[in-house]
């Protein structure tokens, strides 16, 4: 009699531990998510996000650089590629735009934008991407707008003879 009692004592111990044990480890891989207030716009009624994880890192041109070559591309790196990444300039330039994404590494993105028609010499320009993931239907999908300004050089480069 001695004995179960003993094995049920030690079983109730093992199950108490196990489920410890359990509560922890779902701690750790679904923590309990710390909002922090940004400046995204929310469509939600919730008035913070969560930071994202794929923040741009890399920006050329730089921000506030100046003699940008006209023929130059608008180039951005993410820590981890958004499915959505759109690109508006002003002045706006002519020509066609093609969009590159390129992995770097194991995990992190490029995108690329490039031009068919060359920038405007001496133009100060604004650049705004709009970069974001898309959620599952019903859920929310945070997204963020980055605008910096550049300016190009007032000479064209040289043409080969």
């Amino acid at each position: 009699m001695k004995t179960q009692n003993l094995i049920l004592i030690i079983l109730a111990l093992i199950i108490t531990v196990l489920i410890v044990l359990a509560g922890v480890f779902y701690s750790v891989i679904f923590p309990t998510p710390i909002p922090i207030s940004t400046s995204s716009p929310s469509p939600t009624p919730y008035p913070t996000l969560l930071p994202l994880p794929w923040a741009a890192s890399i920006i050329y041109p730089e921000p506030n650089s100046t003699n940008v070559p006209l023929n130059a591309n608008i180039s951005i790196r993410f820590g981890r590629p958004p499915q959505i990444v759109e690109l508006s300039l002003y002045p706006s330039v002519d020509g066609w735009r093609h969009r590159l994404k390129e992995i770097v590494g194991v995990a992190s993105g490029k995108y690329t934008f490039n031009f068919s028609e060359p920038f405007k010499p001496g133009t100060t320009y604004t650049a705004t991407v709009i970069y974001g993931q898309v959620g599952a239907p019903g859920s929310y999908s945070p997204i963020e707008t980055l605008t910096w300004h550049f300016t190009t050089t007032i000479t064209p480069a040289p043409t080969p003879h």
